[in-house]
């Protein structure tokens, strides 16, 4: 008997973990269909989602003869590299474009977007003085 899928809020919080654990794409792909119980968006669950994007791409590419001593180091990332991926679909393409190309209010926006904020990592451009 396997074991029951967890609900998509489980499955959103596992997600929003320094080191995310997801068990199966059922979970992701529960999380992902949810309309209405998709909590808001976190700097902690992009980032889990990301991370967990990341890893399972690095371990679906890694050649055969690595992949045990990957799998050894993320041995708890269970759900597929397809799995992650439609769930960032979802989140990063499909929920925003839906909102927009819907009308949607700035209300509704804000709350899909939760208290997300975007981090973004200045950039410093050293110019050689002219001789």
């Amino acid at each position: 008997k396997s074991p029951p899928i967890p609900s998509p809020s489980e499955t959103y919080v596992s997600l929003c973990y320094d080191d995310p654990v997801v068990k199966s794409d059922a979970a992701l792909q529960k999380l992902a269909k949810s309309n209405s119980a998709f909590p808001p968006l976190c700097n902690a669950f992009v980032s889990g989602l990301l991370q967990c994007c990341d890893r399972s791409q690095a371990i679906a590419t890694a050649p055969e003869s690595n992949n045990n001593s990957l799998y050894t180091l993320g041995s708890h990332a269970n759900a597929s590299a397809s799995g992650y991926a439609e769930l960032a679909f979802v989140v990063f393409l499909k929920r925003p474009f839906e909102l927009v190309s819907g009308g949607a209010d700035v209300r509704t926006v804000r709350r899909f977007l939760g208290n997300y904020n975007v981090v973004h990592e200045e950039v410093v451009v050293v110019q050689e003085e002219s001789r």
